[in-house]
């Protein structure tokens, strides 16, 4: 049961993330919002869409989604790519804004995607510098 809902919270991410990532990018008219901020083509935070706001970070961007709760939020990492993958906190955090995730911990979920990696439905990122993360085995 707990391993649906951990599965079901993946997917959810990875599709709440890609559809803030193309409002994103939509509104901007960018393809990579870290390059865009390098290139000064949109300021390293601001709102976008319906009051989301948004804040370039490292190799991500984190987006508000509910400017009445600074805890509404949903952290990305990226590469060329697009989304580089999950790892146990930003899975959680998402978990947090999510009905029905009341019980779960961090290390739940950090159990749980040990235990994908084991059956080899997910592994690390190959970049070194994203190898915190987690993706998806196709």
């Amino acid at each position: 049961m707990m391993r649906d809902k951990l599965d079901e919270l993946i997917s959810s991410y990875l599709e709440s993330a890609n559809k803030y990532l193309e409002l994103l990018k939509n509104e901007f008219g960018i393809e990579n919002p870290l390059r865009a901020v390098i290139e000064k083509r949109i300021a390293r935070e601001g709102v976008f869409g319906n009051g989301f706001r948004y804040n370039v970070h490292g190799i991500g961007v984190r987006i508000t989604i509910d400017n009445e709760n600074e805890d509404d939020v949903i952290d990305i990492e990226l590469d060329s790519g697009g989304i580089a993958g999950f790892d146990a906190w930003r899975l959680y955090s998402f978990a947090r804004i999510q009905e029905g995730y009341e019980n779960l911990t961090e290390d739940i979920v950090e159990n749980h995607l040990q235990n994908l990696a084991n059956q080899g439905l997910i592994c690390r990122n190959e970049n070194k510098l994203l190898s915190h993360l987690y993706v998806l085995n196709h």
